[in-house]
C-alpha cells in the first residue's frame, strides 16, 4: 500500500517466547533464529518482530527453540489488506496449535491442527461473527450448519 508516496507494509510477522530463562538468554535465542529481528520485551514474553518478507515460520527451528528453553513459543503473522493470518504455538517443543486463514484462498481456513485454545472462542466464535456469517449465508441449510458450528 502507498500512502503519500511512502510504501506502508500491511504485514506483521513476529514470534514470542514466554519468559522462563533470563532475558539475555531469550534475546540471544531469538537472534540465533532471526539475527535481524527487532527484539521487544514485555512482562511475560520477549518477542522478535520480523520483516514483512518473513511470512513462513521455520517450524522445526521454533519447535527446537521451544524445547531448548522449555517454554512456549508463539508465531503470529497477519496481513491486514488480505485479512489473513498464521498462528503457531509450541510448548516444550511440542506443536500444540497451527492456524492459517485466508493465505491460500480468501475467506477460508487453510490449516487447522491441534486443540482449540481458550482465546479462540472469543476471537472466532462470538455472537457478532455468527450474525455476520448468517447474513451472508445463501440458504437455510447453510445457516443451520453455521449455527451448529457455533454451538
Amino acid at each position: 500500500m502507498v500512502v503519500d508516496g511512502i510504501h506502508v507494509m500491511s504485514t506483521f510477522n513476529a514470534f514470542y517466547i514466554r519468559k522462563k530463562a533470563a532475558d539475555k538468554e531469550t534475546r540471544a535465542a531469538i537472534l540465533s533464529v532471526y539475527p535481524k529481528a527487532t527484539v521487544q520485551t514485555f512482562d511475560d514474553f520477549i518477542g522478535g518482530v520480523l520483516s514483512s518478507d518473513d511470512v513462513e515460520p521455520p517450524e522445526q527451528k521454533l519447535s527446537a527453540l521451544s524445547a531448548r528453553l522449555a517454554t512456549d513459543v508463539i508465531w503470529v503473522t497477519y496481513q491486514t489488506t488480505a485479512g489473513s493470518f498464521i498462528y503457531h504455538h509450541w510448548l516444550d517443543g511440542k506443536h500444540l496449535r497451527a492456524l492459517m486463514y485466508g493465505c491460500m484462498k480468501e475467506g477460508r481456513w487453510d490449516r487447522v491442527e491441534g486443540k482449540a485454545e481458550e482465546w479462540e472462542k472469543d476471537c472466532f466464535w462470538d455472537e457478532d461473527s455468527l450474525e455476520m456469517n448468517l447474513e451472508e449465508a445463501s440458504s437455510d441449510a447453510e445457516r443451520k450448519k453455521l449455527k451448529k458450528l457455533w454451538s
